[in-house]
């Protein structure tokens, strides 16, 4: 299938508002899980959907969404530093690190965050982002989705 600059970020906006349907579904069927959900939050670069559970502390997911589902996540698009005007940019490993420091320093971060993306991970791929208590992100093959979850 073939995008059009405007159609590639419709189809993703179409993508996040499916992520986004299943976290509203989940607090409609158990409305004691969360105290709210925020969508688009412009808070950090885990800000896509963030939800509040009921002991206080926060889920945070960031979506993405590619137009060539073949094209697999890899170490080179997660850790890409594209050109900035004052010097490289932060890669996206740099900045979902950045947003998960800040929310553990609050103390809010329950269980690491979910990637929800239409790429496939690239095979066998592990990386620890917490390792304080022990939370991996796993790569897998036909893996859809990188999670950290923590004990």
């Amino acid at each position: 299938m073939t995008f059009t600059a405007s159609g590639a970020r419709r189809t993703g906006d179409e993508y996040q508002d499916l992520q986004s349907a299943e976290v509203l579904v989940q607090w409609l069927e158990q409305p004691e899980r969360y105290r709210w959900v925020r969508l688009e939050t412009m808070d950090g670069s885990l800000d896509d959907i963030q939800a509040e559970l009921r002991d206080g502390t926060h889920r945070m997911l960031q979506v993405k969404f590619g137009t060539n589902p073949a094209v697999p996540w890899d170490w080179e698009a997660l850790t890409t530093r594209e050109k900035g005007t004052k010097g490289p940019k932060p890669s996206l490993l740099q900045k979902w690190k950045t947003s998960l420091d800040d929310a553990r320093r609050d103390g809010k971060l329950r269980y690491g965050t979910s990637h929800p993306s239409s790429h496939k991970a690239s095979p066998c791929r592990t990386i620890t982002s917490l390792p304080r208590n022990g939370a991996t992100a796993k790569f897998g093959p036909g893996s859809r989705v990188a999670r950290s979850v923590s004990s």
